[in-house]
């Protein structure tokens, strides 16, 4: 807890024991902490100040008037900022305040009335705070001017001015915590962005330079920063730290504003190709792909024999392979051999996975190009991928042929028959020339087919699967047994897909959401990848081995194996950076038998390498998301009367090129047709928690909802908003399908108020039905 909050619960107590006295113990006269104080808080990449005029949401939302910026004369405008976004409350120091006192501050500091000191141009404030051990800590305006002052209580000028000196620095931030009130300060942000804008200029001024020679690793985190401004529908995307980084960089190099064609011009002037990395011929698609890496690409292709293989032992590789894909995959890197019959003890699995070891290892510059991308992205306008494309095919298991066989590692899983558990494995680098590519769908079509013939009636691909499928039967049981689930390792196959693809008509763009089901496919690739994960974590304990590992399916860390949920990423190397790292690393030890890379390799460039991958995939899910929420707008907006024996069968919806990217933020329900309302079934409720889901089938699309009830808020008051929903009344039950209307649409924080106009299914009984459902549960 800071100060600052330490003062105000002080207060609060004061304030509550005077209460108590004149109006009783149960008083529910309390007074807001927040209303008529000067608060600083962060806004769309800037600190700012204002007055606290109104609280909303429980007090997790402020209507705040706040000074514009440069106004002459000065003007006020109203804001709705969330709690998480304040960093300063005055009320606790200086009491009450109204907007004329905080005008007054604003003009005399304008005016030059304020002592030379106080506009502090001769203090050192990197070192001060230093010395102070405020480097670590979360510090308001107030405590800062404690130290750049060296007073114990500063006047309302020094904080004011101090206030004004933090928001002129570009090292402090807002930490985005709502458990925390002030500002970080991270005075190594100033030096990198210094260096990443001198880098930046030499490339603007030199076409000739490649920036692959001029950037390096501490640079990812802001080049990938740029990438996504390139893509964004709108700066709320970004955090409060980044949309402000980004505006300094932008502006000292000379660009007006952040938006997606500056940060375009910006790529192309830093001598990235537009066209790199996208789907389809002049796609301006989120990429950091370089001339340099597409000319390699093409003279690994044309001359491999230019490169030596890695390792030396290679084996041919004979038996059939298969891949089992999600439909339209580019790239295929894992399939699986199995084998039931050679070994009258065991049952043997194989797993492929594409191996980029000798590419890697004979070039510098796809081994930095592939660190730049860091991952493949799933977007809105197609796929953004890691690879150049014309490498990411040839290095693809489904172009393995006679004459053009795709190198693989193979891990050997031996499964004893009786027990179905695993004894022995073994690794090794193959030649695989025998694979056929299946879909998901297409494989559970085999298997249904296979199970409705003799043994003898079978094909070898009937057959293949049909025992692939029985081999994971078994090792469910097993896993089951042995509280061994496929879950312990994030493979669960009950997960849902979000996934937004572009149309084949340039002018609009289709949207596809699909929630994943279960069926023999699926079951089979998840079971295979749990082996290999099983196995490739420990063969790397073996070895002691640090490598990148996943927990949540995502990549987290660079180290050895801690726990045994989170298991080595190795599969998947033709779309992930971290997985080519492990695989190097698989590779030196088959071949070497020890690690390439220590600790003292990685640790300077692990955590800005996991740091830039993890604001990728935020990015990547909160696209998504917006792009549902767009969907349904456009939905609401154009809706008739809508066809409730239908609504199931309606998958996609299409939206014009232009309203995909309209960066308008719909906030007042009056932009929705009065008449709008969505069909849903409620899939799950937890009355304890006031937590539900509703599946919205025209969307193919679940949303986790929470009732707010008003009646049960106003009880619980004293108890810092902890609500009981133990004997709500909530109106309907799993399963039911409930009528929706749309109170108000917020987009860019992805909210929807819903308020529930009726209900109606059997297990609703005559009496709700005949009736209006008109409670106030949002």
């Amino acid at each position: 807890e800071t100060a600052t909050n330490n003062i105000i619960d002080e207060k609060e107590k004061v304030n509550q024991f005077q209460l108590n006295l004149l109006f009783g113990s149960n008083s529910n006269s309390k007074e807001c902490k927040f209303i008529n104080s000067i608060v600083e808080f962060g806004y769309k990449g800037g600190i700012y100040i204002g007055l606290i005029t109104k609280t909303l949401n429980n007090e997790k939302e402020f209507e705040v008037d706040t000074i514009v910026e440069s106004s002459t004369p000065i003007k006020t405008e109203k804001l709705i900022i969330p709690y998480r976004n304040i960093t300063g409350l005055w009320k606790s120091q200086f009491g009450q305040s109204n907007i004329n006192e905080l005008i007054n501050l604003e003009s005399e500091f304008r005016s030059n009335e304020f002592d030379e000191k106080i506009k502090l141009k001769i203090f050192n404030f990197e070192s001060e705070m230093s010395k102070n051990g405020k480097t670590k800590h979360y510090s308001t305006s107030f405590e800062a001017s404690k130290i750049l002052f060296k007073i114990d209580t500063p006047k309302k000028r020094q904080v004011y001015s101090t206030y004004k000196y933090l928001k002129s620095r570009q090292d402090v931030i807002n930490p985005e915590r709502e458990d925390y009130i002030g500002y970080k300060i991270v005075f190594s942000t100033q030096k990198t962005i210094t260096k990443f804008i001198e880098k930046s200029k030499s490339l603007i001024n030199n076409s000739q330079l490649s920036p692959l020679s001029v950037f390096d690793e501490k640079d990812l985190y802001l080049l990938n920063l740029i990438v996504i401004a390139s893509i964004t529908p709108h700066n709320e995307f970004f955090s409060f730290k980044d949309l402000r980084d980004l505006k300094f960089i932008f502006g000292e190099l000379n660009y007006k504003q952040v938006d997606n064609t500056t940060s375009l011009d910006l790529l192309e002037k830093l001598n990235f190709l537009s066209i790199g990395g996208g789907v389809g011929e002049g796609q301006k698609i989120g990429s950091l792909q370089t001339k340099e890496s597409l000319i390699e690409a093409n003279d690994i292709i044309d001359y491999p024999h230019k490169y030596p293989d890695y390792f030396k032992n290679r084996v041919d590789f004979k038996l059939e392979a298969i891949a089992i894909d999600p439909g339209k995959t580019i790239g295929v890197d894992d399939a699986f051999s199995i084998d039931l019959e050679s070994d009258k003890d065991n049952d043997i699995l194989y797993c492929h996975i594409a191996d980029l070891n000798r590419w890697i290892h004979s070039s510098k510059t796809l081994y930095k190009q592939t660190m730049f991308n860091l991952k493949s992205w799933y977007l809105s306008l197609g796929v953004s991928h890691m690879l150049p494309i014309p490498l990411l095919n040839y290095c693809s298991l489904s172009n393995a042929s006679t004459s053009t066989p795709a190198h693989a590692i193979t891990v050997k899983m031996m499964f004893d028959k009786q027990t179905h558990k695993m004894v022995n494995y073994e690794i090794f680098p193959t030649r695989i020339t025998n694979l056929t590519p299946l879909s998901e769908q297409s494989a559970s079509q085999y298997i249904k087919e296979a199970k409705q013939m003799p043994r003898d009636k079978q094909s070898q691909g009937h057959k293949i699967l049909s025992d692939a499928y029985q081999f994971t039967l078994n090792r469910s049981k097993y896993r089951e047994n042995n509280l061994e689930d496929v879950q312990l390792f994030n493979r669960s196959n009950f997960k849902q897909n979000l996934r937004v693809f572009k149309g084949k008509n340039e002018e609009q763009s289709t949207i596809y959401v699909s929630k994943s089901s279960v069926n023999p496919g699926t079951e089979i690739v998840s079971e295979v990848l749990c082996s290999v994960d099983d196995t490739l974590s420990h063969f790397f304990d073996k070895h002691q081995a640090y490598a990148f590992y996943r927990s949540y399916n995502r990549i987290l860390y660079f180290q050895k194996l801690k726990k045994k949920t989170d298991p080595v990423a190795v599969t998947s190397p033709l779309r992930s950076f971290m997985n080519i790292v492990s695989q190097i690393q698989l590779g030196s030890i088959l071949c070497d038998n020890k690690p390439m890379f220590g600790w003292s390799d990685i640790s300077n460039i692990g955590s800005i390498i996991l740091k830039s991958q993890e604001i990728k995939q935020k990015f990547q899910e909160k696209l998504s998301i917006h792009f549902i929420f767009k969907m349904i707008e456009f939905y609401l907006l154009k809706q008739g009367d809508i066809d409730f024996k239908t609504s199931d069968s309606i998958t996609k919806a299409v939206l014009p090129k232009e309203f995909i990217f309209s960066k308008t933020t719909l906030k007042e329900s009056n932009l929705i047709d009065e008449n709008s309302f969505l069909v849903g079934r409620v899939v799950n409720i937890r009355p304890e928690q006031g937590h539900f889901n509703i599946y919205f089938p025209q969307f193919k699309y679940s949303f986790p909802s929470k009732f707010l009830n008003s009646n049960n808020n106003n009880n619980n008051n004293s108890n810092k908003g902890t609500i009981s929903y133990v004997n709500s009344d909530f109106g309907f039950q799993v399963n039911d399908y409930v009528v929706v209307s749309i109170e108000k649409f917020d987009v860019p924080n992805q909210i929807l108020d819903l308020r529930f106009k009726m209900l109606f299914e059997k297990s609703i009984s005559d009496e709700i039905l005949s009736q209006s459902f008109e409670k106030s549960y949002k």
